[in-house]
């Protein structure tokens, strides 16, 4: 019975400085990838400002071609909504709303993942040079819960390579017409 005390007491300190530790872990949580690409801002802007249009790059699309997508609103700017369905773990479902937008320059969408939370997503688009250059940001605020603040700390990795991964599409469909390279 001794040795069944001290291993719940030890984990029972564990879990308390698993908990303690988390609240000095950042609760604001902050993704952000860029490229540069050959165009206009103009060029690029209507595949940031239609939901319709971000379907033809975004590397969720990829992940789940079948995913179920409705939307209503305006075709693009503030006010256009998606919706998205998912039996992939990897995209799941929820859905986006365009709450900010400014022609040539920003996007800004809010998100609510089903079951998991929400935040938002912008694009800025920065011209240099008869070229664009794009960076894709999202946050979200996990509040108080230790475990949120720890998944916190991978969302860069997981998030920021699925980014890269748009980005990428969105530089070829830009540039060449398609998202598919021609080599």
């Amino acid at each position: 019975m001794k040795v069944f005390k001290r291993i719940l007491l030890g984990l029972v300190t564990i879990v308390a400085i698993l908990a303690v530790i988390s609240l000095f872990l950042p609760r604001e949580i902050t993704v952000e990838r860029s490229i540069t690409m050959r165009g206009e801002a103009s060029d690029v802007f209507p595949y940031l400002s239609n939901l319709r249009k971000f379907q033809e790059w975004s590397p969720w699309a990829v992940l789940d071609p079948d995913m179920e997508l409705t939307y209503s609103g305006p075709d693009d700017g503030v006010g256009a909504k998606g919706t998205w369905n998912s039996d992939g773990s990897d995209v799941g479902s929820g859905s986006q709303e365009i709450v900010e937008s400014r022609q040539d320059e920003y996007v800004k969408i809010a998100l609510n993942f089903d079951g998991e939370g929400g935040g938002t997503s912008d694009f800025r688009v920065l011209s240099e040079d008869n070229r664009t250059r794009v960076v894709w940001g999202f946050q979200t605020d996990v509040g108080y819960n230790p475990i949120a603040r720890y998944v916190g700390l991978m969302m860069d990795t997981w998030i920021g390579d699925m980014y890269d991964n748009g980005l990428e599409r969105l530089k070829l469909l830009v540039e060449t017409g398609s998202v598919t390279s021609s080599g």
